[in-house]
């Protein structure tokens, strides 16, 4: 039985304008392809089949994060939506998976999936990281992770600098 809010309140099909959203409360198999339980499962009404699930998210770009299982471990994602676009049927509960206080609780960090396009400044903290592609990722141009800015070096210390202030230092 699902315990959440139906993901289909937050999604939509713009790929398909007359689709229509269901949320099945246990597994189950619709013309031999198994659906997930407690997951936006789109269709087309007038044809009875299921859509290709790229055609039919439209995810906010909010920074509301859930912790949820994907493949074997436990991941933060950027919001319900993005974790269900992935595939993640597995919400254990709102929030980050690990524990955080005050506003790391409320923005990406290293690693943390987010989402491309969407204001860094909502999806990862700013001051180190930045939302980039992941090579070998989903290739659909949405979802990243929070990794350290292009260029950018570290120091026997562990503090990163960029290496545009390095050589700026090496001149003078």
């Amino acid at each position: 039985m699902c315990t959440r809010q139906s993901p289909c309140n937050e999604a939509t099909c713009p790929g398909v304008p007359g689709a229509k959203c269901i949320t099945m409360p246990c597994d189950s198999v619709y013309r031999g392809i198994k659906l997930p339980p407690c997951s936006a499962i789109w269709y087309d009404p007038t044809t009875g089949d299921l859509l290709n699930s790229t055609e039919c998210f439209n995810c906010p770009s909010t920074y509301q994060p859930v912790c949820g299982r994907f493949n074997r471990t436990y991941e933060t994602f950027p919001n319900r939506c993005a974790a269900s676009r992935l595939g993640v049927t597995d919400i254990k509960k709102d929030g980050k998976c690990q524990r955080c206080n005050g506003l790391e609780c409320t923005i990406g960090k290293m690693k943390d999936w987010c989402i491309l396009g969407g204001p860094n400044e909502t999806q990862c903290w700013s001051k180190k990281y930045q939302c980039q592609p992941i090579v070998g990722g989903p290739a659909d141009a949405y979802l990243g992770r929070c990794l350290p800015f292009p260029n950018t070096t570290s120091t026997s210390s562990g503090r990163r600098f960029r290496r545009h202030m390095l050589a700026s230092q090496e001149e003078v």
